[in-house]
């Protein structure tokens, strides 16, 4: 009587792959009903049925012996795994995208139990299915496996050669799907404090931008606080300007830095990032009379800020019909006897009449405020005091 205990089993694994019409299960002689689409063979103790076309598949016998076929599949993946043969063990896994029947699901779902046991070889150690992490990123292949370690997961490790072998990969994303580093996981790993300080390098941050660009990732990101601007900080793309264009020299009174580092901007080459670009007229508006506004004033009556400075930068954009001289009406202005909080007083340019009524003391002294000879010889602040409410007293 056979041995039920000690089933025999053999598997063979074809060097092509196999037809649809390929018989898969053997018990010494082939059983026609059991054309399963598998891309391996398996000869075993099984007990067929009476025409000797399948096994008998109520018999619990029959399902223990494909329990031990998935058993074997993983000892045979284990010696390929750790010899290195890959390109076996991609041949030797099942389509897991193809829905499997009768005894080929039993032999495919044991074997998807035993499998992220198996130990592939990998730098001297043994390191198992279940700990190795495909990256759908390319993120290990744009900066390598220390900074993946480093800055994404400390246990598990990406194997990038793996990658060209798809069946293995389809396997661990199926088995342990946590292990599938993607867009979606790396948009989370940006917000922990060692991704940003690792980011707030320039070379780092560069790379980063080149990385999400190429990968035509970088709109997506933009909500993430990745980019390094003048100030070392990190920023989304809706707080910092890409630059200030011809305007960065005359703005260096304001010190503002929330403008993209020099170091990352130089090294872009034909990148279109979605951050802020500098319109001088909402720069105006929205840095200057808003968010700096309290600082400007300060600076401008304790002296760290020139009004010349300022003013020289505002009027040459006083042409453009969408200026703000209502909102810079209520900055200080510095005239020939005093700095005044506002433009709020009387405040005229310097002429010959005003000097001659001065002179003959015609204008009581503190009735008027004048403006140094530069606003009226100077064409851009000349219409920029127009805008502000300067004028010019004549005597007739």
């Amino acid at each position: 009587m056979r041995n039920f205990r000690t089933p025999r089993i053999t598997i063979a694994l074809p060097k092509h792959s196999l037809n649809e019409d390929t018989i898969n299960l053997f018990t010494y002689l082939p059983l026609s009903n059991t054309k399963f689409k598998l891309p391996f063979l398996v000869n075993a103790d099984f007990i067929p049925d009476l025409d000797r076309t399948d096994i008998i598949h109520n018999l619990k016998y029959n399902r223990e012996v494909l329990k031990f076929v998935a058993l074997t599949l993983e000892e045979l993946s284990q010696k390929l795994a750790q010899n290195n043969q890959l390109e076996y063990l991609n041949t030797l896994m099942p389509d897991l995208s193809f829905d499997y029947q009768s005894s080929a699901n039993i032999i495919v779902n044991n074997l998807l139990e035993f499998l992220p046991k198996t130990e592939l070889t990998f730098n001297g150690t043994q390191l198992p299915f279940s700990h190795i992490v495909i990256d759908k990123s390319g993120f290990v292949s744009s900066f390598g496996a220390g900074i993946f370690k480093e800055l994404i997961d400390q246990v598990n490790v990406p194997i990038g050669i793996l990658n060209e072998y798809k069946k293995i990969v389809k396997l661990i994303e199926k088995t342990n799907p946590d292990n599938v580093f993607d867009f979606t996981k790396l948009k989370e790993k940006v917000k922990s404090d060692s991704f940003k300080i690792w980011l707030k390098n320039a070379t780092n941050n560069l790379g980063f931008i080149n990385y999400l660009f190429s990968k035509k990732y970088i709109d997506i990101f933009g909500d993430e606080s990745i980019f390094l601007a003048e100030d070392g900080e990190l920023y989304k793309a809706n707080e910092l300007y890409i630059n200030l264009n011809s305007d960065t020299k005359p703005l260096e009174w304001l010190g503002f830095e929330k403008v993209l580092h020099h170091s990352v901007s130089s090294g872009l080459s034909d990148i279109q990032l979605p951050l802020l670009q500098y319109d001088p007229i909402s720069f105006i508006s929205e840095i200057i009379c808003k968010e700096k506004k309290i600082a400007i004033i300060e600076a401008l009556n304790n002296g760290s800020i020139s009004f010349d400075d300022f003013y020289s930068y505002l009027s040459k954009y006083a042409s453009n019909p969408l200026f703000p001289a209502a909102e810079i009406k209520s900055f200080p202005v510095k005239t020939s006897q005093a700095i005044l909080p506002s433009w709020s007083g009387s405040i005229y340019f310097n002429t010959s009449s005003l000097s001659i009524l001065s002179s003959e003391k015609a204008l009581p002294d503190g009735l008027y405020h004048l403006m140094d000879d530069n606003w009226s010889n100077n064409s851009n602040l000349k219409l920029l005091g127009e805008k502000l409410g300067c004028s010019y007293l004549f005597r007739y």
